[in-house]
C-alpha cells in the first residue's frame, strides 16, 4: 500500500466517540506535521485535548504516533510563546508540507475561490504531535469480500489509539492492539480516497466516510471484530461534508 496522506485520531467531547479524519502530513524534528482550518472539528477538540494520533502506512502495515498537540495559530501569538520548540519548527514544517504536497497545494490554489471560507488560506493553522508513543499494525489477516479497509480510531481511557482494519457497513474487524481499547468511549470508522488507495502520482479526488458510533464491550477483552451501532455518519467530497445524526445523537444535536 502506498499513501502519503495520514488519518488523525482525536477525543470526542462531551461523552462522543473519538473523531477521525485525513490529512496532509510530514514528519519533522520528532513530531508530526499537518495544516488544516481554525474552524475544524478536530481543531475544537485538541484545544480542549491537548493529545492526538496519526496513523500512516508504512511498508507493509501502519505507524501511529501519539503524543501532546500543539495547535498554532498566526491569529494567536500567544499560542507560539507557549510551545517555543514547537513554535521554533514551525516555518521548516511548514515548508516541508508545502514542497511534499505541491501537486495537491497547486490544486488548492488553483480552485481556491469555490473552496468554502472557512477553509480559504487565511483560516489555516498548523498542529504538531509529539511522536511520544510509537506503535506498528498490519491489517487483519483476512475481511469479508464486501469489506472495506478502514482507520478504526478508539480512546484507550485517556489517549486517543488507531487501528487498521476492514468495515462492511455493520461489523468492523481490527488488527491487534499494543494498548488496550476501552470500548466504553465509542468509535470512529473512517474510508477515506486519499488514505487508503490513493495513486501518489496523481491529484487528490478525495472521498471519505466517518462513522461515529458504539461498539460491543467485548472489545475490552481482546476480541478483533465488533458490531457498530452508527450515531453519526459523515461524507465528503473534497471540502463539502454532510452528517446525519442517529438516536440520542440526533437529539442532542437537535
Amino acid at each position: 500500500m502506498t499513501t502519503r496522506f495520514g488519518a488523525v485520531t482525536v477525543l470526542g467531547s462531551n461523552g462522543s466517540p473519538p473523531h477521525t479524519t485525513p490529512v496532509a502530513a510530514v514528519r519533522m524534528a520528532g513530531r508530526w506535521w499537518f495544516a488544516t482550518s481554525r474552524h475544524a472539528a478536530k481543531v475544537t477538540m485538541m484545544r480542549r485535548d491537548p493529545v492526538a494520533s496519526i496513523t500512516v502506512a508504512a511498508g507493509p502495515g501502519w505507524t501511529t504516533a501519539t503524543g501532546d498537540v500543539t495547535v498554532l495559530d498566526p491569529t494567536d501569538p500567544a499560542s507560539f510563546a507557549r510551545r517555543p520548540a514547537a513554535s521554533l519548527a514551525a516555518a521548516p514544517a511548514a515548508l516541508h508540507l508545502l514542497t511534499s504536497y505541491a501537486r495537491d497545494v497547486a490544486g488548492y490554489l488553483g480552485n481556491v475561490s469555490e473552496i468554502p471560507s472557512a477553509w480559504a488560506p487565511h483560516q489555516r493553522v498548523i498542529v504538531a504531535i509529539e511522536e511520544t508513543i510509537v506503535e506498528r499494525a498490519v491489517d487483519p489477516d483476512s475481511r469479508p469480500v464486501d469489506g472495506v479497509p478502514c482507520i478504526a480510531g478508539f480512546s484507550d481511557g485517556r489517549r486517543p489509539i488507531a487501528v487498521p482494519g476492514w468495515f462492511d457497513g455493520d461489523r468492523l474487524g481490527l488488527a491487534a492492539t499494543s494498548r488496550p481499547i476501552d470500548a466504553g468511549a465509542g468509535v470512529a470508522v473512517m474510508l477515506d480516497t486519499a488514505l487508503l488507495d490513493h495513486d501518489p502520482g496523481s491529484p487528490v479526488d478525495q472521498r471519505g466516510v466517518l462513522i461515529r458510533g458504539r461498539v460491543d464491550p467485548g472489545l475490552e477483552h481482546g476480541n478483533t471484530t465488533t458490531d457498530v451501532v452508527a450515531e453519526s455518519i459523515t461524507t465528503w467530497t473534497g471540502f463539502e461534508t454532510e452528517t446525519r445524526r442517529f438516536g440520542h445523537a440526533a437529539a442532542n444535536a437537535a
